[in-house]
């Protein structure tokens, strides 16, 4: 099946078979999530008995480090989230580089994450 994908599919793919998260975890992940120089990925996981969030660093293949930085540099649909819709055939009032609707109920984390800049125009480490 991995073979026959193409795209951002393939990709969501290759996330799930080397994250082993729920797809509303991937659905959800941010570029901000990423940081390659430690090869992980932030991944909240839960919350705890504070109702804060529980956040595990998952870690990162080269096969998925390396499909992920490809992803990076050629989206055409720039966008915080890995994962957007690319048009709206699906969900009605989403718009082409929103995250999928699965996502759109996501908890407002924080824009910054491990290993990421705000003012930097690619991910850490790459």
């Amino acid at each position: 099946m991995l073979d026959l994908a193409q795209g951002q599919d393939r990709v969501m793919l290759l996330t799930f078979i080397n994250l082993a998260a729920r797809r509303s975890k991937i659905f959800r992940l941010k570029w901000t999530d990423l940081d390659f120089r430690q090869n992980v990925v932030r991944l909240v996981t839960g919350k705890d008995n504070n109702n804060l969030e529980r956040v595990d660093h998952i870690p990162m293949s080269r096969q998925l480090r390396r499909t992920l930085l490809q992803r990076w540099e050629e989206r055409t649909i720039h966008s915080e989230y890995v994962f957007t819709m690319l048009d709206n055939a699906y969900a009605a009032g989403h718009a082409p580089g929103d995250p999928s609707p699965a996502a759109a109920t996501s908890c407002g984390r924080s824009a910054e994450g491990p290993g990421w800049s705000p003012s930097a125009s690619t991910p850490s480490g790459t």
